[in-house]
């Protein structure tokens, strides 16, 4: 449910007004692949909320780094460095600048999320367990992803 919402936010809020962000969707408790944290712990900014949108925009537009989210579509951190592992580089192609093969070789390694790169061009391409599960045309930001 809330993965939905990330992905029209990524589309329609960021993408379509050329904010660049990499979103990390992490629906389960598992123990998480290496990421440097950055940050102080953000304010819990939650995906489905109106009100939490336009201030989620502003801090993805000012930050570097992924922002990830918990299963309940909450921000839990941000700005977030997120760490290949040396099977990650050795597997998985570069794909695009160096945003989207972040998030694809994040994607690899921790099959259980779902990763989204929004180019600061508009296109968003989402990976999930190191492949591309839906992208957005790069000639219209206001579509929905297709898949890919």
């Amino acid at each position: 449910m809330y993965l939905g919402h990330l992905v029209r936010f990524a589309v329609h809020d960021l993408g379509a007004k050329g904010v660049g962000a990499l979103i990390v969707f992490r629906p389960g408790a598992e123990s998480a692949p290496s990421r440097e944290r950055r940050m102080s712990p953000p304010p819990p900014l939650r995906i489905h909320l109106p009100a939490d949108l336009a201030p989620l925009r502003h801090v993805l537009s000012q930050t570097d780094g992924a922002a990830l989210f918990d299963a309940s579509g909450t921000l839990v951190e941000l700005g977030v460095r997120l760490i290949p592992s040396p099977d990650a580089e050795m597997s998985i192609e570069a794909l695009g600048g160096t945003r989207h093969i972040s998030a694809r070789r994040y994607s690899f390694d921790d099959p259980g999320s779902v990763v989204i790169a929004v180019s600061e061009d508009g296109p968003v391409t989402v990976f999930r367990n190191g492949a591309v599960i839906g992208r957005s045309r790069a000639s219209d930001d206001e579509s929905s992803p297709e898949p890919g």
